[in-house]
Protein backbone atom coordinates (compact mmCIF):
# COMPACT_ATOMS: atom_id res chain seq x y z
CA UNK A 1 0.00 0.00 0.00
CA UNK A 2 1.23 3.47 -0.83
CA UNK A 3 -0.06 6.28 1.39
CA UNK A 4 0.97 9.69 2.58
CA UNK A 5 2.92 9.42 5.84
CA UNK A 6 2.53 11.68 8.86
CA UNK A 7 4.99 14.12 7.27
CA UNK A 8 3.00 14.39 4.03
CA UNK A 9 5.40 12.30 1.91
CA UNK A 10 4.32 9.21 -0.02
CA UNK A 11 5.48 6.03 1.62
CA UNK A 12 5.03 2.34 0.98
CA UNK A 13 3.50 0.28 3.80
CA UNK A 14 3.57 -3.51 3.83
CA UNK A 15 0.81 -4.12 6.39
CA UNK A 16 -2.06 -2.21 7.99
CA UNK A 17 -0.28 -2.65 11.34
CA UNK A 18 2.69 -0.69 10.00
CA UNK A 19 0.35 2.19 9.19
CA UNK A 20 -1.12 2.05 12.69
CA UNK A 21 2.33 2.02 14.29
CA UNK A 22 3.40 5.15 12.42
CA UNK A 23 0.25 7.12 13.13
CA UNK A 24 -0.09 6.07 16.78
CA UNK A 25 2.40 8.69 17.97
CA UNK A 26 0.81 11.33 15.73
CA UNK A 27 -2.62 10.64 17.19
CA UNK A 28 -1.21 10.56 20.74
CA UNK A 29 0.30 14.03 20.27
CA UNK A 30 -3.00 15.33 18.90
CA UNK A 31 -4.94 13.86 21.84
CA UNK A 32 -2.55 15.59 24.25
CA UNK A 33 -2.98 18.91 22.44
CA UNK A 34 -6.74 18.50 22.55
CA UNK A 35 -6.63 17.69 26.27
CA UNK A 36 -4.48 20.79 26.97
CA UNK A 37 -6.94 22.91 25.00
CA UNK A 38 -9.93 21.53 26.90
CA UNK A 39 -8.22 21.97 30.29
CA UNK A 40 -7.32 25.56 29.39
CA UNK A 41 -10.90 26.27 28.36
CA UNK A 42 -12.32 24.85 31.59
CA UNK A 43 -9.78 26.71 33.75
CA UNK A 44 -10.58 30.01 32.05
CA UNK A 45 -14.33 29.44 32.48
CA UNK A 46 -13.77 28.61 36.15
CA UNK A 47 -11.71 31.77 36.64
CA UNK A 48 -14.43 33.82 34.97
CA UNK A 49 -17.09 32.34 37.28
CA UNK A 50 -14.87 33.10 40.31
CA UNK A 51 -14.54 36.73 39.21
CA UNK A 52 -18.27 37.11 38.61
CA UNK A 53 -19.12 35.53 41.98
CA UNK A 54 -16.66 37.84 43.75
CA UNK A 55 -18.09 40.86 41.95
CA UNK A 56 -21.68 39.95 42.86
CA UNK A 57 -20.72 39.21 46.47
CA UNK A 58 -18.94 42.58 46.83
CA UNK A 59 -21.90 44.32 45.20
CA UNK A 60 -24.37 42.70 47.60
CA UNK A 61 -22.17 43.59 50.57
CA UNK A 62 -21.92 47.20 49.29
CA UNK A 63 -18.14 47.01 49.03
CA UNK A 64 -18.33 48.25 45.46
CA UNK A 65 -20.77 50.50 43.66
CA UNK A 66 -21.36 50.75 39.92
CA UNK A 67 -24.51 52.82 39.86
CA UNK A 68 -24.36 56.21 38.09
CA UNK A 69 -20.71 55.78 37.11
CA UNK A 70 -19.07 55.91 33.71
CA UNK A 71 -17.79 52.66 32.27
CA UNK A 72 -14.21 53.94 32.41
CA UNK A 73 -14.58 54.66 36.14
CA UNK A 74 -16.00 51.18 36.75
CA UNK A 75 -13.15 49.57 34.79
CA UNK A 76 -10.62 51.60 36.81
CA UNK A 77 -12.31 50.39 40.00
CA UNK A 78 -12.18 46.78 38.77
CA UNK A 79 -8.47 47.09 37.99
CA UNK A 80 -7.85 48.70 41.37
CA UNK A 81 -9.65 45.84 43.14
CA UNK A 82 -7.50 43.37 41.14
CA UNK A 83 -10.27 41.79 39.09
CA UNK A 84 -8.88 39.78 36.20
CA UNK A 85 -9.52 40.67 32.59
CA UNK A 86 -12.05 38.44 30.87
CA UNK A 87 -10.25 35.12 31.53
CA UNK A 88 -11.79 33.36 28.53
CA UNK A 89 -10.79 36.13 26.18
CA UNK A 90 -7.27 36.25 27.61
CA UNK A 91 -6.92 32.50 27.31
CA UNK A 92 -8.14 32.51 23.70
CA UNK A 93 -5.62 35.25 22.88
CA UNK A 94 -2.82 33.23 24.47
CA UNK A 95 -3.97 30.06 22.73
CA UNK A 96 -3.77 31.81 19.38
CA UNK A 97 -0.35 33.16 20.42
CA UNK A 98 -1.24 36.70 19.52
CA UNK A 99 1.46 39.17 20.43
CA UNK A 100 -0.79 42.20 20.27
CA UNK A 101 -2.78 42.48 23.53
CA UNK A 102 -5.84 44.70 23.65
CA UNK A 103 -6.51 47.25 26.39
CA UNK A 104 -7.63 45.88 29.73
CA UNK A 105 -11.06 44.41 29.16
CA UNK A 106 -13.51 43.86 31.99
CA UNK A 107 -16.59 44.04 29.79
CA UNK A 108 -17.96 40.66 30.87
CA UNK A 109 -18.97 42.33 34.14
CA UNK A 110 -21.28 44.63 32.20
CA UNK A 111 -23.17 41.64 30.81
CA UNK A 112 -24.35 40.64 34.29
CA UNK A 113 -28.08 41.25 34.55
CA UNK A 114 -29.61 43.02 37.51
CA UNK A 115 -31.28 39.87 38.86
CA UNK A 116 -27.86 38.31 39.12
CA UNK A 117 -27.03 40.78 41.87
CA UNK A 118 -29.52 39.00 44.13
CA UNK A 119 -28.33 36.70 46.90
CA UNK A 120 -30.14 33.64 45.43
CA UNK A 121 -28.21 33.94 42.20
CA UNK A 122 -24.94 34.28 44.10
CA UNK A 123 -25.63 31.09 46.05
CA UNK A 124 -26.46 29.27 42.82
CA UNK A 125 -23.22 30.56 41.26
CA UNK A 126 -21.15 29.34 44.23
CA UNK A 127 -22.78 25.91 43.89
CA UNK A 128 -21.85 25.89 40.18
CA UNK A 129 -18.24 26.74 41.06
CA UNK A 130 -18.07 23.94 43.63
CA UNK A 131 -19.36 21.43 41.09
CA UNK A 132 -16.61 22.40 38.64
Amino acid sequence: MVLFGHDGILRRYKTPEEICEEFFMVRLKMYNKRKEYMVGTLESQSSKLDNIARFIKEKIENIISVENKKISAVIDMLVERKYARDPEKVWREEAKKKVKIQNINHCFFFKIYLFSLLLNFLQMLFMKIQIN
